[in-house]
């Protein structure tokens, strides 16, 4: 039997039988024998060039590999079986034509170090081990829907065309530290419903001329924006942080007046504005919800910075006055926090300054209300009443002239200092016994107080009342009149003295009072109309009281 011969061909020999009859370069024979022995392709010693293609001549072969080469290396069965645990890993070469790997398999990781990509690399709905793309200058990267393994390294690379990860699921971390992404009409960096069970990092002086989209992004660590800027819309709507959202020295820049969005974002940990960042613009965390604490300090001010944290909720409010936007800049309506950070201002003249930053078109209680339940549950009483106060002050001036909540606010409620202020209405209460004491006195002593039973009166034989100096004289076996009883008795209705029920105005009585140049004339019925008055008053002052006492009033 004839011997039988079993060549076994490397990967550089398939190669070149797979692109004949084009010679295949340096760079491309370098690619296929280190992806099969596991080494890393190294540019060539002493070149200053590699990672930037402008650097690069076109007719310097020896540095390029086609974008072809790349793709049947991932995608061919025969050729990725061949393919070591290390994968492809190339450095300072450049690559001509678009790399594209749409739904490819692709079982080893994939990096590259300095090298620049002509055109663009298409990831959509790949699945990959890894892609590591370090100081690498790239047209535009499509990844929309691919999942990825491990970690997504772009560090201090340049994406000329954007990079999208919509809908892209990422295992590891994504790292874009020192990175540079450009796309000046539109967002630069897009990671909408995108799923990081990392931390993603836009961090070391990351950069991006254009718009950031994170839009419903599941991120498992930590979302660093550290030294970050964008000159463009940073979009973290509906995202989900199971770490912190940290922005130390960030600056976002948006022509649009909305530099950051983070409405209804889910954010686990903290959120972190400090340490000198910077918005030209709305920052917004409408309906977000932080579970630990929203830190707001050291911020760099500018005449359009706002901040909306309507119907926002967080654990603990740490904040710093200097770093307060200006006047009609911050929105807080539906604002709810468990606590203030001790080391925020925490008194209630600087709560309530803060409070007036609001817009003043429409007066809003729930910012009060808010502010108002943290000072009870510190049990600071004097704070909790003194903000109440104010809230009631500030509904006074959006009430209608003449309207029944105009009458509380501006009249009666402003008298007795909305129920807040305890002294007001005891003085008041007070002042009215007094006053009623010596206009109900004189009365008496004017004959316009009457008993309110006959046999009260000294009468002749003849049954009719007797006078003295035009006065009635009255029994001395009749409860004698006591202006200051009667007053007391009057005002509160729940203190039984007697007097009212043996004296009364008598509305057919009047008389003159003599004082130089003015003689007012009083009747009876002007004392019985005040007595109205002095009763009803009474009622009110009393009741609020007794609900006082009693725990009843909270507003």
């Amino acid at each position: 039997m004839p011997n039988s011969h079993c060549t076994v061909l490397t990967l550089l020999e398939l190669a070149r039988r797979e692109f004949a009859p084009r010679p295949l370069s340096e760079a491309e024979r370098d690619l296929f024998t280190t992806a099969e022995t596991g080494k890393v392709m190294l540019a060539p010693r002493g070149d200053k060039t590699e990672g930037d293609a402008a650097n690069v001549p076109a007719r310097q072969d020896d540095r390029v590999i086609h974008a072809e080469c790349l793709v049947w290396l991932c995608t061919n069965r025969g050729a990725s079986l061949m393919v070591t645990y290390g994968g492809i890993r190339m450095d300072g070469v450049r690559i001509k034509g678009d790399l594209n790997l749409e739904n490819a398999q692709i079982a080893f990781p994939f990096s590259g170090t300095k090298c620049a990509f002509e055109g663009r690399i298409l990831l959509s709905n790949a699945r990959m081990r890894s892609l590591s793309l370090l100081n690498c200058s790239v047209n535009g990267l499509e990844g929309g829907g691919v999942n990825i393994e491990g970690n997504v390294l772009l560090r201090g690379s340049t994406a000329k065309g954007g990079v999208n990860f919509a809908a892209a699921t990422i295992g590891g971390r994504l790292d874009c530290g020192q990175a540079r992404f450009t796309v000046p009409n539109g967002y630069a960096l897009t990671a909408t419903n995108v799923t990081i069970n990392g931390s993603v990092f836009l961090t070391e002086g990351c950069r991006a001329n254009g718009g950031v989209n994170l839009d419903s992004a599941k991120i498992g660590g930590d979302l660093d924006c550290s030294d970050f800027t964008a000159w463009g819309h940073v979009n973290l709507a509906a995202t989900r942080i199971g770490g912190d959202l940290v922005c130390y020295r960030a600056r976002f820049t948006d022509l649009r007046d909305e530099a950051l969005r983070v409405d209804r974002a889910k954010i686990e940990g903290s959120v972190f504005l400090s340490d000198g960042f910077k918005a030209v613009g709305w920052v917004r965390f409408w309906g977000a919800d932080i579970a630990v604490a929203f830190f707001w300090s050291g911020i760099r001010l500018n005449h359009k910075f706002g901040l909306d944290l309507r119907s926002a909720k967080v654990g603990t409010l740490w904040d710093n006055k200097d770093s307060w936007p200006r006047k009609k800049r911050l929105l807080l309506d539906g604002f709810r926090y468990d606590r203030i950070h001790h080391s925020a201002p925490t008194d209630a003249t600087s709560r309530i300054e803060w409070l007036h930053l609001q817009p003043e078109d429409r007066f809003l209680p729930q910012p009060y209300e808010q502010l108002a339940a943290v000072f009870r549950d510190l049990g600071q009483e004097a704070n909790t009443r003194r903000v109440l106060f104010r809230r009631s002050q500030e509904n006074a001036r959006s009430t209608h002239f003449l309207d029944h909540s105009w009458w509380w606010y501006n009249f009666f409620g402003r008298a007795i200092g909305y129920g807040y202020v305890p002294s007001r209405p005891l003085l008041i209460s007070l002042l009215m016994i007094l006053f009623g004491s010596i206009l109900f006195g004189l009365g008496y002593s004017r004959d316009l107080i009457s008993p309110t039973n006959e046999i009260g009166y000294v009468k002749d034989a003849a049954g009719r009342p007797l006078l003295k100096d035009s006065k009635h004289l009255f029994s001395e076996n009749y409860p004698n009149f006591n202006p200051i009883a009667y007053s007391l008795e009057s005002f509160a209705p729940l203190v039984k003295l007697d007097m009212s029920a043996h004296w009364r105005p008598d509305a057919h009585r009047s008389t003159q009072l003599n004082f130089k140049n003015f003689h007012p004339v009083i009747s009876g019925q002007m004392l019985q109309w005040y007595l109205w008055f002095h009763i009803m008053a009474g009622w009110i002052l009393t009741s609020w009281w007794v609900g006082l006492l009693t725990g009843i009033v909270k507003s």
